[in-house]
């Protein structure tokens, strides 16, 4: 459950911030 929540908060920023997605790429 804590890997999940991580997953989904990493997710929940990417589709805010457009850069940290470019950088997690």
């Amino acid at each position: 459950p804590h890997v999940d929540f991580g997953l989904k908060l990493l997710g929940a920023d990417v589709m805010s911030i457009p850069g940290l997605y470019r950088f997690v790429q």
